[in-house]
Order: structure tokens, then C-alpha cells, then sequence
């Protein structure tokens, strides 16, 4: 069953080093991550968020990771992930890395489906009718984990029906019925690539999406 593609809905990249000492980084090279910009801190010592909201990115800080969120609706091949990652490299700079990947998260429909909730119990739920016997209860909803290896990659895939509301700042929204995505592309390796091969990474990785999603909806 073809899918549709509605929206990307958010998209960041990660960094998890070996150990992080957020307290010891540098808030002054934090607020100048992006050259020229204003930046807002929200400083909890062992947590660092730093916002450019007039850039739509943001810089997180915490629990061996550093993520940058890029909220700018742009398509992938103009995504400015792969450029600010090696900048907010250098306040990270000499800390060892052991992994670093994307995410992505995304919003579905089945063209043919109007009852997404259903559809996905229908397709991935065989024995339903058994299971809700040994349950002596109804299932209304299941949300659907994957978890995928490649070579040496690691792949995380979630579903779970949901509603998109279409027209921001529009006071009663269109809202769809649909299917939420999420996909994280783990790399397990102790050195960030270049920006260029990281570009060709984010692009083939959401390519790779898409294809997975075209193998689970197949008629």
C-alpha cells in the first residue's frame, strides 16, 4: 500500500561522547556557536540548552550527548546540521567520541486508510482476535517498535497512529489522521566524518526511511 509523505516534522544529529562534563564547557563559546547571533542559555549545570530562536536551532548539552535540533523547514539537501555540528565540535574539542547519528521524525498517511489506529492492528496484529480473548480486554491502540542492524549500523523505527494539525497559527487547523515516524540511525564510531560525507549520510539515512516504510506497507 503506497504511503504519503506529509511532513518532516523535526530532524537533529547527535554526538555521545565517552564522558561530558557540561559544567565545564565554555558558556561564552556557547553563545557565539553561531557567529553574530543572540544566543538564550537555559543553564542547569549539568545541562546546557542553547537557543537561537531567530535561527530555529538549537544546541543540547547533557548526559554524555550533544544534540543539535534544526526546526528550520528546509529539505535535507539545505539542512545547515552537517556545518554546525563541526563548529559545536570545538567547544567538545579533545572529549572522546564513541557514536554519533540522526533523527527524524515524520508524519505519514495511507491514502486509503482513514483509520490509521486500525490499520495498524489490522496489518501487524495477526492474531488479534486471540490476543483480546487471553486479555479479557479490548486493544484500541498499538504503537510499533523496531529495532533494526545493518553491517555495522543500528536502526531504531517507531509507528504510532496520531493526528497532524495543517496550518500553523490558523485558528481552527485542518487536523489529518495519520501515522507519527520516528527513526534513529546510530553510528558507532569514535570520529565525526567530514560535513560533506555527513551531508550524504543525513540525505541516505531519511532515503533509507523511506524505503523501510515502503517494505512494511507493501501490498
Amino acid at each position: 500500500m503506497p504511503f504519503k509523505l506529509e511532513l518532516l516534522t523535526a530532524t537533529n544529529i547527535v554526538i555521545v561522547y565517552e564522558a561530558l562534563d557540561v559544567a565545564a564547557l565554555s558558556r561564552d563559546a556557547a553563545r557565539r556557536l553561531i557567529g553574530g547571533n543572540s544566543a538564550r542559555l537555559v543553564d542547569g549545570g549539568d545541562v546546557l540548552i542553547v537557543d537561537y530562536p531567530t535561527e530555529a536551532i538549537q544546541f543540547v548539552f547533557a548526559h554524555r550527548r550533544m544534540q543539535i535540533n534544526d526546526n528550520k523547514p528546509v529539505s535535507l539537501s539545505e539542512s545547515r546540521l552537517p556545518k554546525l555540528i563541526k563548529e559545536a565540535q570545538k567547544l567538545t574539542k579533545g572529549i572522546r567520541i564513541v557514536a554519533y547519528g540522526f533523527n527524524f521524525d515524520a508524519f505519514i498517511t495511507l491514502p486509503d486508510q482513514k483509520k490509521p489506529k486500525e490499520f495498524l492492528k489490522a496489518r501487524f496484529l495477526a492474531n488479534r482476535k486471540e490476543l483480546t480473548q487471553q486479555l479479557s480486554a479490548n486493544i484500541e491502540e498499538i504503537a510499533l517498535q523496531f529495532k533494526l542492524t545493518e553491517k555495522d549500523l543500528e536502526y531504531n523505527l517507531d509507528l504510532k497512529a496520531d493526528k497532524l494539525p495543517l496550518g500553523k497559527g490558523v485558528a481552527e487547523p485542518h487536523v489529518i489522521s495519520g501515522i507519527h515516524v520516528h527513526f534513529n540511525a546510530h553510528y558507532p564510531k569514535r570520529e565525526v566524518p567530514s560535513s560533506t560525507e555527513l551531508k550524504k549520510q543525513l540525505e541516505g539515512q531519511f532515503k533509507y526511511l523511506l524505503q523501510l516504510l515502503g517494505k512494511l506497507f507493501k501490498d
